[in-house]
């Protein structure tokens, strides 16, 4: 019985764990694409 609860909260520790990682590496990528672009923004020449 105790080992059942304990593999459930393992999985759902796994589960929260997988999220907050995919979170994370979706903010990464998100926080990098803005900064290229803003770099890529400042040395194009201004043609505006």
């Amino acid at each position: 019985m105790a080992k059942t609860k304990c593999s459930d909260d393992s999985n759902g520790l796994e589960a929260r764990n997988s999220m907050r990682s995919a979170a994370a590496v979706v903010r990464t990528m998100y926080l990098h694409f803005k900064l290229s672009k803003r770099t890529r923004l400042a040395n194009q020449p201004r043609t505006l």
